[in-house]
């Protein structure tokens, strides 16, 4: 679960991504309107951990939404994100229990 204030910056870079450039941490601090460039540092941070954003280390303005509010949670293979997809067996499949 993410605050509406994580919200808020997950929907501005989902918007700043969507040009083509990832928005620096100053322009989303402006666009946000917040006073100081760690208090947006930090939220990137907490989306981090949540599984709502990644960057590719190493390299400046990479991040990436992996996840927007609503959708299932994923998993990171390789780098790419996987979606949580249930796997039902084929019909008569599974092995016969007594009682069941």
């Amino acid at each position: 679960m993410i605050t509406p204030a994580q919200q808020r910056l997950l929907i501005h870079l989902d918007a700043g991504l969507s040009t083509g450039i990832c928005p620096s941490v100053e322009e989303l601090r402006v666009q946000l309107g917040y006073g100081s460039k760690s208090t947006v540092s930090n939220m990137l941070d907490a989306l981090k951990r949540a599984g709502y954003v990644r960057s590719i280390p190493g390299r400046n303005r990479s991040l990436e939404v992996i996840r927007r509010p609503g959708e299932q949670p994923c998993a990171i293979y390789q780098g790419q994100p996987l979606r949580f997809v249930p796997i039902l067996p084929a019909h008569g499949s599974l092995p016969e229990r007594a009682g069941f």
